[in-house]
């Protein structure tokens, strides 16, 4: 959350008009590419592409105080609350168990560094690029697919059942024990792997039936046309 500050907020940037009518609603019969392969491709690379395009945004959001400021860079503040924030998420993604004081001034530095980025990049007016509003399309339809795919997946994960005869025939060295929970250590991991086969198997099921379900139109001539 932005508070104080010197330079003024950008425009807010304004999505391409040939993919988005003036309510942000996408139009025409221009498809996403398939949800499983942007599932797969998304991770670190979104991640990446998140940050820069959500700080860069943010400029304009001046919000209300949070908390007394731990530092200021031009007269922007980042509060305590923010950057307590910044710094969980900095322990949790590198696995750090107790964030020591050198902890916390490497992730300020590189704060303020970030922030010194983006008042650099908007006096440039680099918000108001065209790249600019192109990631954020990008970002708006990756984020949205992600968000899709793990509601659905989480809603299909409640039906999976996997039984003992499953994991018993995945795993035959313990089809002799009559003790569950010898079976349960020699065969540790096979349920969760059956779990996850059925859970991937709902979902490209769902997705197949959302394609079934849709009404395409793809011009062959136009495709084929293409150079």
């Amino acid at each position: 959350m932005r508070m104080g500050g010197k330079r003024s907020a950008p425009e807010r940037p304004t999505l391409p008009s040939g993919r988005f009518g003036n309510d942000g609603n996408r139009i025409g019969s221009e498809r996403l590419e398939s949800p499983m392969s942007t599932m797969h491709r998304l991770g670190s690379s979104a991640i990446c592409l998140m940050i820069p395009v959500f700080l860069l945004l943010s400029c304009g959001n001046q919000g209300q105080p949070d908390g007394k400021a731990v530092a200021r860079i031009n007269g922007y503040a980042i509060t305590a609350a923010d950057f307590r924030r910044e710094l969980a998420e900095h322990t949790y993604f590198n696995d750090i168990a107790a964030v020591s004081l050198d902890d916390k001034r490497r992730v300020l530095d590189e704060r303020i560094m970030r922030e010194l980025f983006i008042q650099a990049a908007v006096r440039d007016e680099l918000h108001k690029d065209e790249a600019f509003r192109q990631a954020i399309e990008k970002y708006w339809e990756q984020i949205l697919v992600t968000m899709l795919l793990k509601k659905q997946a989480d809603q299909l994960s409640r039906d999976i059942l996997v039984t003992r005869e499953e994991v018993l025939a995945k795993c035959p060295a313990a089809a002799e024990q009559a003790d569950q929970a010898t079976v349960d250590e020699r065969c540790a991991g096979v349920a969760e792997q059956l779990r996850e086969a059925k859970k991937s198997e709902a979902l490209e099921y769902w997705m197949e039936q959302l394609k079934r379900q849709a009404t395409v139109e793809i011009n062959q001539q136009g495709l084929e046309e293409l150079r």
